[in-house]
């Protein structure tokens, strides 16, 4: 508890407790992206652990484009030049912040296309924002994505262009 924090444990705790008991725990940090790319603060970067977890366990609270860019900034006054991995990690977080607005708990994405799953029924508002940028299918609670890709690079960016441009 020490290293974490008070609110990060109590957040935490909220949560094992709801999953225990099954309850619908909707928040940023429970969309979950299936990528094939993830962010990381390199220990080079921060080379203090308990820093560095402190960092992780604030992005996680993180409800806000602005409260990302605050972090960007904070990373580059504090630090430096923040590294790939610490952009792509602040992009994943914001990524995260605009599925869990149009009510999605994952994204999947390959070589051939992305799906989005909902944690419940999608808005038709939320389904004519999501498909007014590219063509989908709906597919039982998911909604498709034909759009094939080389890299997880450009799936991230397709993303980010479909939901974050879209709000």
């Amino acid at each position: 508890m020490k290293v974490i924090g008070i609110s990060l444990y109590q957040k935490l705790l909220e949560r094992a407790v709801g999953a225990a008991r099954r309850d619908a725990v909707e928040d940023a940090s429970t969309v979950v992206l299936n990528l094939g790319i993830a962010g990381s603060i390199p220990e080079e970067y921060i080379n203090d652990a308990a820093m560095r977890l402190n960092f992780y366990a604030r992005l996680l609270r993180a409800a806000s484009d602005a409260e990302i860019d605050g972090f960007a900034e904070e990373f580059e006054d504090r630090f430096g030049e923040p590294p790939d991995e610490v952009s792509i990690l602040l992009r994943l977080a914001k990524l995260k912040i605009a599925a869990k607005a149009f009510g999605i708990c994952q994204l999947d994405g390959g070589p051939r296309g992305m799906a989005a799953s909902f944690f419940c029924k999608p808005t038709q508002k939320a389904m004519k924002h999501l498909s007014s940028r590219h063509a989908a299918v709906q597919r039982d609670e998911r909604l498709v994505f034909e759009k094939p890709t080389e890299t997880a690079q450009e799936r991230l960016e397709f993303l980010e262009g479909l939901m974050i441009g879209a709000r």
